[in-house]
C-alpha cells in the first residue's frame, strides 16, 4: 500500500512541477519581416515596443527576463541597439541593455539577442509591462519588422520626435522577451484574443469564434477544450484539435450553435479548461470576453480597358475564381473600372480618380486588381506600399479570397432595394451597423450599380465575342459619402437611374464601408461590403413582391442580413433577407416596395 500511495504521489509531482529552462514571450511566433514600412529619414531615433499583459507574465512568476530579442529588417546605417523594459503606462524603465556595431555580439540584420544588464524578477504582483527597444541611426533606413495578424494593444512604434503611435491593426511587431528559470509551467495556454460573429451560412442561430491563444507552458497537446458560455444559455463545450507549440501562438476558428438567436448585447465569456487531459497551471490567462463581429465579405475591383491586350487573359482569371466555390458566390463581389491603361467608352470618372491608390497615381498600369484596398502588395519601382497588384492566375486570387474571408469586421453592411412601378428607377437602401471597435477616423460609403454581360466594342487580345463583366453603370460618389454614425447605425439611401438599354438580369448594386485617406493610399481599406442584384436569373424584375435566386425549392427558415431569424415570407417586411430552402441551400431575396 505504501508503494503505491508513493507512486502516485510521484505521478501527481510529476504533473503539476514546473521545468527549468529559457522561454520566449511575444507575439510574433519568431517571424520576421522581408520588408519595413517604418522609415525615418536622416538622422535620428526609432523606437518600437509591445505591451505584455500582468495575466501572461503571472504564468512566469519566480522567474527572470533575462534578454530582449529584437528583429530588424535592415542594420546598414544603425550604430546602436538600445533595449529595455518599461512599466505599462511608459514612466519607468526597469531594465536596459545595448549592444553597438563594434560589441560582441554585435548588430546585425535579423535577429539580435539583447543581454538585460541585470534580469528582472517576475512576480505575482507584476502589472503590465512594455519591452521594446530603441535605434540610432546616422542616415535613412527602413529597419521595424511587422508581421501576422492584426491584435489589439500590442505593437506601438515612435520616430524620431513623433508621438508613439499605436500600430496594432497592420500586425504584431518581431520582439520577444527570454525568460529563464526553474518556475516555468508544462501545461500553460492562454487567449491573446477571442472575436464571435453571426454564422448565417450554418443556421440561423449559428455562430462563429475566432481565437487566438498562445502556448506559455513548455509542453504542446494535441486538443483542448473551450467552453463558451453567456447569460441566460447553457454552457456549451468544444474540443479543438490542434497542436500549438511552446511559445507559439495559432489562431483558431471554430462554430457553435447556442439553439436561440443572440446578438451584440450577448457577452460571450471563453475559457481553457483542459488541455490534452491535463490541468492548466496558470488560470489568470484562461479566460476572455468576446468582441462581437460580422462575417466580412470581398470586394475585387479591377483595372481594365479595351485598349489592355492582356486584359482579358486577367479578366478570365478573375471570372474563374469567382465561379470556383459556392461561397465566393455569396461573400466576394466584383466592380471593374475601366482606367489604368488609357481609356474607353465605359470608363467612368469614378475610375481615373481610383487610379490613386496605385500610391499617388504612380506607374499606372492594367490589367490590375485590388482586394478589399488591402496594400499588401510592393512597388518593384520603390519602397512603397500598394493594394494593386497583377494576379498570375485564377488560384492567387482565391487564395487572397481566402485570406480576407479568415478575418472578421467591425461594421457590417445590408442592401435592399426598391422599384419604381416601370422598374426605370431604382433606390438603393443601405444600412450599416458597426460593434464599437470599427477604427477608420473617415468612414465613407460607396454604392455602385454594375452591369455584367456587356458586350464589348473593341476588346484586345480577345477572339470573337468578348463580354465585358462587372461594368459601372452609376455610383454615388468617387470615395463615397461620409458616414455618421448614430447609435452605432448608418442608413443611407441612393436613387439610380436605369437606361433602357441594360439589361435588368444582369444588374446588381454593390455598397462599400470604406475608410478614406487622402493622403495616404494604403490607409483606404475596406471594412465590408454588401451586394443584391436588381432580379435573379429566374424572375422578371416587378416593383412589388419577393424575387428568389431559385424556383420550385420550399423555404424552411429566413433571416436577416446579420442572422436573426425572421418570419417567413408570408410576413416579411421590404428589405434584403436570407431563406434557407428544403435542400439546405441559401438563397438571398429582395422584398420590394408593396
Amino acid at each position: 500500500m505504501r508503494r503505491r500511495i508513493v507512486f502516485l504521489l510521484l505521478v501527481i509531482a510529476s504533473l503539476t512541477a514546473k521545468s527549468e529552462g529559457t522561454i520566449t514571450l511575444g507575439y510574433c511566433n519568431g517571424e520576421i519581416a522581408s520588408s519595413s514600412d517604418y522609415q525615418l529619414t536622416g538622422k535620428g531615433y526609432q523606437e518600437a515596443a509591445v505591451y505584455l499583459r500582468s495575466s501572461a507574465l503571472k504564468a512566469y512568476a519566480g522567474n527572470y527576463i533575462t534578454t530582449i530579442r529584437v528583429a530588424l529588417v535592415a542594420r546598414v546605417n544603425i550604430d546602436t541597439l538600445h533595449v529595455w523594459v518599461r512599466d505599462g503606462n511608459m514612466e519607468q524603465t526597469l531594465a536596459t541593455g545595448t549592444i553597438t556595431r563594434s560589441t560582441s555580439p554585435k548588430i546585425s540584420k535579423g535577429w539580435n539577442e539583447v543581454q538585460l544588464y541585470r534580469p528582472l524578477p517576475i512576480t505575482e504582483d507584476m502589472g503590465d509591462i512594455l519591452i521594446g527597444y530603441t535605434i540610432h541611426q546616422n542616415s535613412t533606413v527602413k529597419t521595424i519588422s511587422v508581421v501576422g495578424e492584426p491584435m489589439d494593444n500590442t505593437s506601438f512604434v515612435k520616430l524620431g520626435d513623433d508621438d508613439w503611435q499605436d500600430i496594432s491593426d497592420k500586425g504584431v511587431l518581431s520582439i520577444e522577451a527570454l525568460i529563464s528559470g526553474d518556475q516555468i509551467a508544462r501545461y500553460d495556454y492562454g487567449f491573446l484574443s477571442m472575436q464571435v460573429s453571426p454564422d448565417p451560412g450554418k443556421g440561423v442561430t449559428a455562430l462563429q469564434a475566432k481565437a487566438t491563444i498562445h502556448n506559455y507552458g513548455t509542453e504542446a497537446a494535441q486538443w483542448f477544450h473551450i467552453s463558451c458560455v453567456t447569460d441566460g444559455i447553457d454552457a456549451i463545450g468544444v474540443d479543438i484539435h490542434q497542436n500549438i507549440a511552446s511559445t507559439r501562438s495559432e489562431t483558431v476558428i471554430f462554430g457553435f450553435d447556442p439553439g436561440v438567436e443572440t446578438d451584440e448585447n450577448n457577452l460571450w465569456t471563453f475559457s481553457i479548461d483542459n488541455i490534452g487531459g491535463n490541468q492548466d497551471e496558470n488560470p489568470d490567462n484562461n479566460s476572455i470576453e468576446a468582441k462581437f463581429t460580422y462575417q466580412k465579405n470581398v470586394l475585387v475591383e479591377e483595372f481594365t480597358t479595351e485598349q489592355c491586350v492582356n486584359c482579358p487573359r486577367v479578366a478570365g482569371f478573375l471570372h474563374n475564381a469567382l465561379k470556383s466555390s459556392r461561397e465566393y458566390e455569396d461573400r466576394v463581389f466584383a466592380v471593374c473600372h475601366h482606367a489604368g491603361y488609357y481609356d474607353d467608352w465605359l470608363t467612368q470618372p469614378c475610375d481615373e480618380d481610383l487610379t490613386w491608390l496605385y500610391n499617388n497615381g504612380g506607374s499606372m498600369y492594367a490589367p490590375a486588381v485590388m482586394i478589399n484596398r488591402q496594400p499588401y502588395f510592393d512597388i518593384q519601382s520603390t519602397s512603397k506600399k500598394a493594394p494593386v497588384f497583377i494576379p498570375s492566375s485564377a488560384d492567387e486570387l482565391t487564395g487572397w479570397f481566402d485570406k480576407e474571408l479568415l478575418l472578421t469586421a467591425n461594421a457590417i453592411v445590408g442592401v435592399s432595394l426598391t422599384c419604381n412601378e416601370d422598374t426605370t428607377e431604382v433606390t438603393a437602401h443601405v444600412n450599416c451597423k458597426q460593434n464599437g471597435l470599427f477604427k477608420a477616423a473617415n468612414p465613407t460609403l460607396t454604392v455602385y450599380l454594375t452591369e455584367d454581360e456587356v458586350k464589348a466594342r473593341n476588346q484586345i487580345g480577345a477572339v470573337g465575342v468578348y463580354m465585358q463583366q462587372h461594368v459601372i453603370r452609376g455610383y454615388n460618389s468617387s470615395w463615397g459619402e461620409p458616414v455618421d454614425w448614430q447609435d452605432n447605425v448608418y442608413a443611407y439611401d441612393y436613387l439610380f437611374t436605369i437606361d433602357d438599354s441594360w439589361k435588368r438580369e444582369n444588374l446588381k448594386v454593390v455598397a462599400v464601408l470604406a475608410n478614406y485617406d487622402s493622403s495616404d493610399p494604403t490607409n483606404c481599406v475596406i471594412e465590408n461590403s454588401g451586394c443584391v442584384p436588381l432580379v435573379t436569373p429566374t424572375e422578371e424584375a416587378t416593383p412589388t413582391g419577393i424575387t428568389e435566386g431559385r424556383a420550385g425549392r420550399l423555404t424552411t427558415e429566413a433571416y436577416d442580413v446579420a442572422g436573426r431569424r425572421i418570419p417567413l415570407k408570408g410576413n416579411m417586411g421590404k428589405g434584403l433577407t436570407i431563406i434557407r430552402m428544403d435542400d439546405a441551400s441559401l438563397r438571398k431575396v429582395i422584398v420590394l416596395d408593396k
